[in-house]
């Protein structure tokens, strides 16, 4: 199952520590979307523990290539 978050959103899926894979879109050659093809993945942050890409955790750092 496929999500789409905004690059704004403090959510796993555009945090640095989230090992999923993703995709940015751009809107006007700018990041605007972060696209995930699955919802859940591992977490550097947590010990490599299993996230959901909606979570939110008080370690989220902006994800370096948005």
């Amino acid at each position: 199952m496929a999500a789409v978050y905004q690059i704004a959103e403090k959510k796993c899926a555009t945090c640095r520590w989230w090992n999923g894979p993703r995709e940015i879109e751009f809107r006007a050659n700018r990041p605007f979307y972060v696209k995930v093809v699955t919802t859940n993945s591992t977490c550097m942050a947590k010990s490599n523990g299993s996230v959901s890409a909606a979570t939110v955790c008080p370690k989220w750092l902006r994800w370096e290539k948005i």
